[in-house]
Parts: C-alpha cells; sequence; structure tokens
C-alpha cells in the first residue's frame, strides 16, 4: 500500500514546495511540515487533491483515515445519488426478473 510520502510525491510530481504552496494556498514552510510527517490530516489530502485535481481517495487511504471497503461504500453512496431514477428501477427489474429464466 502506498504511503501518504508516496501519494504526495507522485500526485505533486516533482513540483517544488514553492509551487506545492502556492498550488494549495499555504506557505511553504506548511509543506515543509506535511512531507515529514508520517501521515497527514484528511483536510490536507483534501487540499492538495483539490489542487491537483485528482481523486483524494488513495490519498485518504494512504494517511490512513479509510481504508479501501471504506471507501467503496462511500463511493458507491454517492455514484448511486447520480444515477437516474430510471436507470436503477430498470436495473432492479432486471435483477428481479432474469431474462433467462421463465416466470
Amino acid at each position: 500500500m502506498e504511503t501518504w510520502q508516496q501519494w504526495f510525491t507522485r500526485v505533486t510530481a516533482g513540483d517544488s514546495q514553492r509551487k506545492i504552496a502556492e498550488r494549495c494556498g499555504v506557505s511553504r514552510a506548511t509543506v515543509h511540515r506535511w512531507q515529514k510527517r508520517e501521515t497527514i490530516g484528511g483536510a490536507v489530502v483534501i487540499k492538495v487533491s483539490l489542487a491537483y485535481d485528482t481523486d483524494p481517495t488513495p490519498g485518504l487511504i494512504a494517511a490512513r483515515w479509510m481504508s479501501p471497503d471504506e471507501i467503496s461504500v462511500e463511493v458507491m453512496r454517492v455514484v448511486l445519488k447520480r444515477v437516474p431514477s430510471e436507470m436503477l428501477i430498470e436495473e432492479l427489474y432486471l435483477r428481479s426478473f432474469p431474462p433467462d429464466v421463465d416466470l
């Protein structure tokens, strides 16, 4: 599993502390402190993810804020909220009455 530091390095793609600080809206000293820590707060993961336009999920897992299983459940909830009702009804119908089963 990826560590917080590995995730941070991958997402920031070798940017300097100054460049990371500019993109995240923090001081260079703050970025330096982030890089030295074993783990980091979820809010920092979100801030970096937004600044670098990337999915925060791997960062939250790397920082040990959530497990892959917890993320899967939450992602499913978010995705299901975006699925149109008609599609959900159709899927329920297909699961209830599979085409290969005679009634």
